[in-house]
């Protein structure tokens, strides 16, 4: 599934065959997407003469959106895969983390040279600097 650069609320859940598979909420997680999304844009577009050069809101918004996806496939014993190429895509993955490894690894050998590349998702528990 790919994430809209420009609409974080395109994010491929509505499309995703595992989660309509299991009968999630999916509209549950979209929903906490859009509460912790929206106040960030509407800060930054207050501050953004002040913080604009300095701070990347896309980055911190697909962090977001990646860690709400994260938190629902966990919930359902799902692990995500993100792959970085053209666009951000992610997937849902069963919860083996051998064959995730080897996934993982395979796919990054045989992409290498195009400049694509994939990480299982892990999420943090302390803040990063930038």
């Amino acid at each position: 599934m790919s994430v809209d650069a420009e609409n974080p609320y395109e994010n491929g859940l509505e499309q995703c065959s595992v989660l309509q598979h299991i009968n999630v909420d999916i509209g549950l997680t979209q929903q906490k997407i859009r509460e912790r999304v929206t106040p960030l844009y509407q800060h930054y577009e207050k501050h953004k003469q002040v913080i604009g050069k300095y701070y990347n809101v896309d980055a911190h918004v697909f962090d977001i959106v990646f860690e709400e996806i994260y938190n629902l496939l966990k919930s359902q014993n799902f692990e995500l895969l993100i792959i970085y190429a053209e666009k951000a895509y992610w997937m849902a993955v069963p919860d083996q983390d051998v064959k995730i490894h080897k996934f993982c690894k395979s796919f990054s050998k045989q992409f290498k040279h195009e400049g694509i590349c994939i990480e299982h998702y892990i999420k943090l528990d302390c803040l990063r600097s930038t």
